[in-house]
C-alpha cells in the first residue's frame, strides 16, 4: 500500500473543495476557513488484504456568531452519500490501477470546542478501506 498516493488523493480531494488545504496542522496566521487532515491510525485486516486508516478532516472558521460558511464547507466535504458517484468522502471510491483502490466511509460528524471562543471546529472521521495491489 503506497500511503503517499492515499495522501495525495485526499489531498485533490479536498483542494476541490477549498484553496486552504493542509496536513496535520495551518500555518499561523491562515485566512479561515480552512481544512486540516490527517491519517491518524492504520491497521491491516487479519487475512492480509486491506489496510484500514482512520481520516480526520477538521474543518476550521473564526465566525463563532455565524457558522453558515463552516457547515456549508463540511457538508461539501462529506457530500451526498450517494452509493454511487458520491460528490464527498462519505461512500467515495477511488481506483487508480496498479495504484491505489479504496473506499471511504464516514464514521462520525463531531462539533469540537476550541480553547479560543472565537474559534469554530467541525471534525469528520472517516474510515478508509485500502485494498493491497
Amino acid at each position: 500500500m503506497n500511503v503517499i498516493e492515499l495522501k495525495k488523493m485526499i489531498y485533490a480531494f479536498l483542494k476541490t473543495k477549498t484553496e486552504r488545504v493542509f496536513p496535520e496542522m495551518a500555518p499561523p496566521n491562515t485566512t479561515y476557513p480552512f481544512i486540516t487532515y490527517g491519517l491518524s491510525t492504520s491497521f491491516t485486516d487479519p487475512n492480509q488484504h486491506m489496510e484500514i486508516f482512520t481520516l480526520e478532516v477538521d474543518i476550521w472558521d473564526n465566525k463563532p456568531l455565524d457558522t453558515t460558511a463552516l457547515e456549508t464547507l463540511t457538508g461539501t466535504v462529506d457530500g451526498d452519500g450517494a452509493m454511487t458517484a458520491a460528490s464527498g468522502l462519505h461512500r467515495k471510491h477511488y481506483y487508480v490501477s496498479g495504484t491505489l483502490r479504496t473506499d471511504v466511509y464516514r464514521d462520525t460528524r463531531l462539533e469540537i470546542d476550541d480553547p479560543d471562543p472565537a474559534i469554530r471546529r467541525r471534525q469528520l472521521r472517516y474510515t478508509i478501506y485500502t485494498y493491497l495491489q
